[in-house]
């Protein structure tokens, strides 16, 4: 079963290729560092935003054992870090985005 499956994905591959060389029509479209940038900057905004509401619930319900202790401060870490990194990609952004002189 698991030789036919593979057999399956290697004859489509290889179709696929015979295809792209026959009709010179290429899928593949590369990413600009624009794109990159923003996808990784969204997906950071988000981690902000998860470890930030930990923060502000373990405000309100403070931590009783040791271990929640430790995943407190280990939040405060990351966002500390997704904070760090969210301000580098945005002014990795703007910056790029004025012109040069």
């Amino acid at each position: 079963m698991f030789c036919v499956a593979a057999q399956i994905l290697v004859t489509k591959r290889q179709d696929v290729r015979e295809y792209e060389r026959q009709t010179l029509h290429l899928e593949y479209v590369p990413t600009d560092h624009g794109q990159e940038r923003d996808a990784v900057l969204v997906t950071d905004i988000v981690f902000s935003v998860l470890f930030l509401f930990f923060v502000i619930r373990d405000y309100f319900q403070p931590p009783v054992t040791e271990e929640q202790r430790i995943v407190h401060d280990l939040c405060w870490g990351f966002l500390a870090c997704t904070s760090i990194m969210a301000l580098v990609l945005l002014w990795g952004r703007m910056r790029k985005g004025t012109p040069k002189q």
